[in-house]
Order: C-alpha cells, then structure tokens, then sequence
C-alpha cells in the first residue's frame, strides 16, 4: 500500500491558493483605493460603490485568509483517503474529498498507458511524483496517485507486476528513436504567440500601456503578464525540444519535460492503431503529429515528428504483433464462451482492395445547392414584377453563382484527395491535399459496419459503409463508393458477419405506438395546441388543420422508414435494417455487445431495443459529444425477450434466473437534492422509486421507468472495472453509488446509484465476476 508524503501533498494546492489569493487580494485593495479617491468629485454617491469603498482592506485579507483555511481542510481530507494498493491482477486507488469518497478498481491486464510525472518544485524539494493509469474501461485517468514517495520504484513494480499479467515489456530491439524536429517547434510555438498578439492587434496594446503610463501598479502588472507569456513560451519551447519517443520491440516509452518531467509507456498488447494528422505547415517544415490509439482508452498525440510516416508504419506493425490483452483478466470479456469468440477467423477470406469517392455521386450535393438558388433566383425575378424591392436580390446573384461553383468544387477536390483502402489486416482511409491525414482500424479492433444507402445512391449504384473501432472515436466511412454490394458481402464474410438467422423480428410501427412512444414530448405540445385553440377559436379550424395533417406526415413517415425493418438475431452476429428513402442497415458479432437497453411502450406490446457496441464515436472532431456505436431496433414487439436472446448469444446459454442481490434507488437522496423545485419532487420520488438494481448468476439488470418500462443489461464478461463512490448525500444517508464501465466507454455504464448496502454490491460484482 502507498499512501502519499504528506508535506509534498500539501505543498502544490496550498502553494498555487496563496499566489492565487494574494494577488487576488493586491487587485481588490488597488480597486478599493481607487474607488475611495474617485468619492469626492462624485456629486451623488450610488449606495452600491459606498459599500463597496467602505470595505475595510483588513476585510479583504480576512477573507483570503478564511478561503486558504478553507483549501488547506479540503487537502487534508483528500490526504487521509488516498493510497494505491497493487494485487497480483489488480490496481486499488482510494481517494475522495471532504463530503466524498471514490474507490477504483482496475484490472492490470486493461491497462492501456502508464505515466509518472515529476512536478518540478515538488520533486526537487521532496523527491515525489505522480502515478497516473490509463485502462480500457473510459478516455480517462482511473488512477491519479500524487505526491508518493519512492515513485520511480513504484513506476519500476507496476511495471514488474504487468509482466507478471501477461505484458511483455522486455525491450529487446530498438526500432525506431525519434525527437520533435526543431524548425518545426520554432515555427510553431513562436507563430502562437505572433496570433496572439495579431488577435489583440498592436493598437489596443499601444493603448493599454498608454492609459496605464499613470499607474505604475498596473503597469507592472502588465509587464508581469509579458514576462509570464515570454516565460511560457520559453519553458513550451525547452519542453518540446527535450522530449524522446522510442519504439521497442513490444513497447512504446517517452520522456517529456524541461522542468517537470514525465516518464511513460505505452504496452504494444494493447495499442490499437495509429494515424498520421499534417496540416500546411507541418508538410512544408516536413513534420508529423503521430496519435497512438489504445484499446477503448484516450489519444496519446506525438507532434512534431520528423519521420513521421515512417513512425506511424513502425507503431502499426509493433500493434498488430501482438495480440490484446484486454478482456483477458477475471472480470472481462474471457468469460465469453468459446463457441463464441472463434468461429472460423483461421480461415478468413484476405481482402484487400482501394477505393475512392464517386465524383458524379459526390456532385449531387452541389448540384442540389444549385436547383435552390435558381429557384430563388426564378422567384425573386417573378416577385419582382410587382414588387420594384425585389428587384435588389438581383445583386446577389453573383455571389449565388460562386457559392455554386464553390460547392461543386469542393465536391469534386473532397472526391480526388480522398482513398479508401480494405487491407489484408484493417481499413485504412487517406486525405491529401494542403494538409494530410490519415487514419486506420485493425481487424481485431473494428466492432461493427454501417451500410447506408440513399435514393440517390441507388440511381448512381453507391453507397457509404462505416465501420465501428473500439480504439477510435473518430469512425471511418468509405463514402459514395461504387457497387458497394460487393464490397458489403466481402466485408461481412472477413469479418465473421453471415452467420445463419435464428430469429427475425419485423417492426410494428402504429399512430398508437408512436404517442406512446413521444408521449412526454407530445403531452406539452397538445397542452399548448389545447391552449392555443381556446385564445384563438376563431382560428380553431387552421389549428386544428395544422396539427392533423402533421400527425398525418408523421404517420406516413413512419409507416414507410419502418415498412421494412428487421432484426435479425444470427447464430453470432446481429443485424438490423431500416429505411425507405435513406435505407441502413447496421452489423455488429456478439463478442463486441457490451450492454444492452430494452425499452417498453406502455399500453402496447412493441418498444426498441438499443445493442451497444464497443467503442464512442463522435460525427465531427471539432465536435465534444461522444455518442456510443450500436444499433437501435424501434418498434419491435416484446423487447425484453429480445434483450435476453442477445445475452443468451452473448453467454452461450439461457440467462440464468438465480438472483443474488436486489436493490432500489433510496428516495433520502433525491428528496433533499430536488426540494429546492418543490413543485417536481413527487415526480422525481416517482421516478427515482421505480429503480431497481438486480445482480443474477451472470449479468447485472437496472430497471427503470415511469411512463415507459426500460430495461438495461451488463454481463460480468463485459465489465472492464469497477469503482465506488460516497457523495455529500450518500454520506449523509449511509448509502452509495457503483459505478461500472465496460471496454469502451467514455463514462460509466451503468451505476448502481444510492443503495444501502453499495460494499455489498462491488463485493458481489467484484467475486462474481472473478469466478
């Protein structure tokens, strides 16, 4: 057990809170004086800036003083609950603050990254660092131990006991070496500082310091802010240029820091893929960023790097070398029967192949945009026959006409610069123009495939298929490719995606189905169409017009998407396909299920089942959501049987019934949380009552609903870790929360939220999930 060194501890939060507070202070008794000297020349004093100038300086001190108190408790408290232990297959970190407390446990076999840090002054005046432990249960840091003793032997026996969990981390070849490349740093750090300054514009400075030129106390604090700036960029610079990236033969390791330093790697069992990003500038100054993906865990950016394609193909090879461990430890994913995990893969057909966009299928985006501005063109010239206003739209139209052409050209480079590739262990996809990127999914990492087909698509034979990682939140989408059929039926035979239907269940859209459905979002608007009717009667008949030819759009629209959607439960995969105009049907193998959600429509026998796969994807990456990889079936009858064949699939047997603990949500919690909106509390008791958490022989449930009936499902194989945590709330209570995440997932799961008995509950999960 390591517990933290308790000077070294106190002394970076209680040494950034006195700076912080102190010059916070400065600034409070500046702005005081400056008030009280402006009083006398004002003819009518605001009540407002009189008590603001009557604050006596000793005040403001007092205050400072009582938030430093206040810093140092909360230090102290987080000191007393934190300490690391190492299991011979797991990782216990406790920690918590003055009203919580947070337990994590991680199996080693899912660490994905390891990181000691040395913070400067820390490390020189106590000789301590920082653990920090990456696994691939979430894009976060599970452990973040601060402040040990004896880090570097700390770092060197974690080390020991991944080798003993299977890690190989033997560093017998060296195979590449790499340092950010120098002109590439200068140019670039240097050039954030010269847009800083162009962003400011050199006149607003000239001003400030002119203004200021009477002020000798803010004249020196703008001279700090400039020496601060010049300081930051000196230390990023030296920063930058220290930094050492070596590729082993089963390890990535780097050092990083000018001041505080920082020791890492990055075990090659569970790397998943890497991609090369370049902007202009980096392939001017012939550099790369170089983003090392883990299993199910965050990026790890390499910037700067020299050789970067070459780095990038050396990372690629050292991943598919080995294979993952993660799902190996007791817990995870090796509960998964055999039958399930290796049917035929031996004798996988190898495919490979390239591919590119379809320039005239790519143009029907342009031209759309087109047809629309001729329209307004044809319009604003009819208009503008009665109209002499109108007339000045026609000034627009050279500027309609560009942005025509722009978008057909767009259209067209996107198509040229972009290559897909099917390789004979990924797919792989390359942008070139002005900048390039890169990006790859091994066959063991991809958990799913998308086929999605347009009108359109059909007229010209394309269509876009997108495939799933568990590694990458950034999906792959071969788009507008031609006879995609093809490709599609190689796809599914190379990654195990034809196994024979057991069952196929067909979608029961209905007008009573779908209120069901909306009923929380319907229940305002026929309020407000009620309430509209009743200001406006003599309107009543357009009203009530209105809303019945939506509801008449609505019906056929869902009567046609879901005609012909199906889902199909096979021997080893699950597929589902839905659509009219826009039709796409999505694939995913059971091994990569790790939780499912069965929702009933009250007062009907239909609801949707949602499968979620490994992996989070977002659509855009200027873009922070993450929404999770699956599918969702809609409308289909009794989903709950469904949600229990999938986990029948997934465990290779009929789940079982034997139930080993129960529990409900306390109602102490949510009380006192929501009597703040007295006027909602009886339907948040509602809702909060109607959880129930159940532990059976091999899955863990949550039910939940008040209008319609939600069920979710976790099996053990699927749990990557597990953690505990006490709020104020719990504390007060004597309850808790347990939080549970799955290979994959950016946040929890599923939480076992505010039962009594929470310990009994990661016990049980913890030793069922071990047996």
């Amino acid at each position: 057990m390591y517990t933290p060194h308790k000077t070294a501890f106190y002394f970076t939060p209680l040494l950034l809170a006195a700076v912080i507070l102190a010059v916070l202070a400065a600034i409070a008794v500046y702005v005081l004086r400056n008030i009280a000297s402006l009083l006398p020349a004002m003819e009518v004093v605001p009540s407002g800036v009189a008590f603001v100038a009557s604050i006596p300086v000793i005040a403001i001190f007092a205050i400072a003083l009582a938030l430093f108190s206040l810093v140092l408790f909360a230090v102290s408290v987080r000191l007393k609950k934190t300490r690391l232990e190492f299991h011979d297959d797991a990782v216990l970190y406790f920690t918590g603050g003055i009203a919580t407390d947070h337990q994590t446990t991680l199996n080693i076999t899912n660490i994905t990254h390891v990181t000691l840090r040395k913070p400067f002054l820390e490390h020189l005046l106590f000789n301590t660092g920082t653990i920090i432990i990456e696994s691939a249960g979430s894009s976060g840091q599970e452990v973040y131990a601060r402040s040990l003793e004896h880090s570097d032997d700390i770092f060197a026996h974690l080390r020991k006991l991944m080798q003993q969990n299977d890690f190989s981390l033997q560093k017998k070849e060296l195979l590449q070496q790499e340092k950010p490349l120098l002109s590439a740093v200068l140019v670039k750090e240097i050039g954030k500082l010269a847009l800083i300054l162009l962003f400011v514009g050199p006149g607003v400075v000239f001003s400030l310091i002119s203004a200021l030129a009477g002020s000798p106390f803010l004249l020196l604090v703008l001279g700090l802010v400039k020496a601060t700036l010049v300081t930051i960029l000196f230390v990023r610079i030296q920063d930058l240029l220290r930094r050492e990236y070596r590729v082993y033969d089963d390890v990535i390791e780097y050092q990083e820091g000018f001041l505080t330093k920082i020791d890492s790697f990055i075990p090659a069992e569970n790397i998943a893929e890497c991609n090369n990003t370049q902007n202009l500038f980096d392939r001017i100054l012939g550099s790369s960023n170089i983003i090392v993906s883990c299993q199910g865990s965050g990026d790890i950016s390499f910037a700067h790097m020299p050789r970067g394609e070459q780095l990038e193909k050396t990372i690629d090879t050292l991943a598919k070398a080995y294979t993952p461990l993660v799902g190996r430890a007791a817990g995870t994913r090796a509960h998964i029967p055999e039958k399930t995990v290796t049917t035929t893969k031996k004798t996988a057909p190898t495919i490979t192949g390239s591919y590119t966009m379809d320039i005239p299928r790519s143009l029907t985006a342009g031209f759309f945009i087109g047809v629309w501005l001729l329209i307004v063109v044809a319009a604003a010239f009819a208009l503008s026959v009665f109209d002499s206003a109108m007339v000045a739209l026609f000034g627009f139209i050279p500027l309609f006409i560009l942005l025509f052409v722009f978008s057909l050209g767009k259209s067209v480079l996107e198509a040229v610069i972009t290559t897909y590739e099917v390789r004979e262990r990924g797919v792989f996809m390359s942008r070139k123009f002005l900048s390039r990127r890169t990006q790859e999914f091994t066959d063991d990492k991809l958990v799913g495939l998308e086929y999605t087909q347009s009108l359109i698509d059909k007229l010209f034979d394309t269509a876009t298929i997108t495939f799933y990682s568990l590694s990458s939140s950034q999906n792959i989408s071969f788009r507008h490719i031609k006879h995609p059929q093809t490709l599609l039926s190689q796809l599914k035979e190379k990654y195990y995606l034809t196994s024979k239907p057991v069952s196929t269940h067909q979608a029961q859209f209905s007008v009573g189905a779908f209120i069901a459905r909306h009923a929380l979002l319907i229940s305002p608007l026929v309020i407000a169409l009620i309430i509209g009717v009743i200001l406006a009667a003599q309107y009543m008949i357009w009203v009530l017009a209105g809303a019945f030819v939506l509801g008449v759009i609505a019906s056929i629209g869902g009567v046609l998407r879901y005609k012909n959607s199906h889902l199909i439960l096979g021997e080893e995969h699950v597929e589902h396909r839905v659509g009219f105009f826009v039709t796409k049907t999505t694939l995913a193998r059971y091994e990569d299920v790790k939780d499912q959600f069965a929702t009933h429509y009250r007062f009907t026998s239909v609801g949707h089942l949602f499968i979620n796969v490994g992996g989070v994807s977002t659509a855009d990456t200027r873009q922070a959501a993450l929404s999770s990889n699956g599918l969702t079936a809609y409308y289909i009858k009794d989903p709950r049987a469904r949600l229990d064949a999938v986990d029948a699939h997934i465990l290779g047997a009929t789940p079982s019934q034997t139930v080993l603990n129960t529990s409900r949500s306390s109602l102490k919690n949510s009380g006192l949380v929501w009597i703040v909106l007295l006027p909602f509390l009886p339907l948040r008791l509602w809702q909060v009552s109607r959880y129930i958490f159940i532990a059976t022989k091999d899955r863990v449930l949550r039910e939940r609903g008040v209008w319609n009936h939600q069920t979710q499902s976790i099996t053990y194989s699927n749990i990557d870790h597990i953690t505990m945590y006490y709020g104020p709330t719990n504390k007060l209570f004597g309850n808790g929360c347990v939080q549970l995440y799955t290979i994959g997932s950016s946040v929890a799961e599923l939480v076992v939220f505010n039962v009594p008995d929470a310990v009994a509950w990661q016990n049980l999960l913890e030793r069922t999930a071990d047996e």
